[in-house]
């Protein structure tokens, strides 16, 4: 379980052999307001590398998906390596 700003209530987690899976709700600033969405969010961690993680969300609202996200992690050996 966790919690983070824009997270209504209480995140919970579920951890499998090669994943990591998010379940919330959430208040996304839009232009005009705010619009609550239910995520589901998987980060697949066996899908790159040690160095590497790809991170999946499905948005519903009422039950209709609504969007997607991608997000793609690199984690730097170092700081030369990133800015060097």
């Amino acid at each position: 379980m966790g919690t983070a700003d824009g997270v209504l209530g209480v995140a919970r987690g579920l951890e499998g052999a090669d994943n990591f899976n998010w379940t919330y709700k959430i208040d996304l600033s839009v232009p005009g307001g705010t619009l609550t969405l239910n995520f589901n969010d998987w980060m697949w961690m066996w899908m790159i590398d040690e160095r590497h993680i790809l991170n999946f969300a499905l948005m519903k609202k009422v039950g209709v998906n609504i969007g997607k996200e991608v997000i793609f992690f690199k984690k730097y050996a170092s700081f030369y390596e990133k800015f060097g």
